[in-house]
């Protein structure tokens, strides 16, 4: 469950009741727990998770350190909600002259099925609604890749895959202050941005992440059984 960990004696509580619904023995961790079991199946390492939000999740054992995970309110640098919507903006600015051109002028309003403002207007009358930015990511990467890459569209995804890489230098830096481990951890990935070849690159490039042993879904069984 995303963000349960904010909430002191949450996991527990929850478990509790569950366990006693349902009579069968629950564990309740966070989504980011289990995406970590299931990329060193147990073992030290650091993983960062960067779907419609970005977080890093790294340690040894039941040692585990957070960085990121604020919501896209506040945070989630390196997301497909944030990639997203810096492309809006960058598609804005291009069509009002306020910004260089760029190719996300035309790209987002084809991918989307309507104009820039008829775009604004949807997502301020749905805040809340993050997959409407989310959505534009891959649209950033498509047009920030390539031969042919916009420059304004590369630009953001660098700009991603140095904010995800950031969170994972963080936290070796967080692990190491804190004396959970006396070296820097493996670094590992999951979640949908990292589809994108070249911001996966970038990342992998600057933290020498690799690929996780196992999907979220084994990192739960092991949950399970623990």
């Amino acid at each position: 469950m995303p963000g349960i960990a904010r909430q002191p004696g949450a996991t527990q509580s929850l478990a509790r009741e569950l366990s006693i619904a349902s009579g069968a023995r629950v564990r309740v961790a966070p989504d980011a727990t289990v995406a970590w079991l299931g990329a060193f199946l147990g073992a030290p390492g650091i993983v960062v998770i960067a779907g419609t939000g970005s977080v890093a999740v790294g340690g040894s054992g039941k040692r585990l350190l957070r960085v990121g995970g604020h919501g896209y309110l506040i945070g989630d640098q390196g997301g497909g909600y944030w990639i997203g919507k810096r492309g809006l903006r960058a598609a804005l600015a291009a069509a009002e002259g306020s910004g260089p051109p760029t190719t996300l002028t035309q790209a987002i309003p084809e991918a989307a099925g309507c104009t820039l403002d008829d775009l604004v207007t949807r997502v301020h009358r749905d805040p809340r609604d993050r997959a409407i930015l989310a959505s534009l990511a891959p649209v950033v990467a498509r047009c920030g890749s390539g031969a042919h890459r916009d420059l304004v569209a590369g630009e953001i995804v660098v700009a991603a895959a140095v904010a995800l890489a950031g969170l994972a230098q963080a936290l070796q830096r967080r692990l190491r202050d804190g004396g959970i481990c006396d070296s820097d951890l493996p670094v590992s990935k999951a979640g949908g941005v990292f589809s994108m070849p070249w911001l996966r690159e970038e990342f992998c490039r600057r933290t020498g992440g690799r690929a996780p042993l196992a999907p979220p879904e084994v990192g739960a069984a092991l949950l399970a059984c623990c």
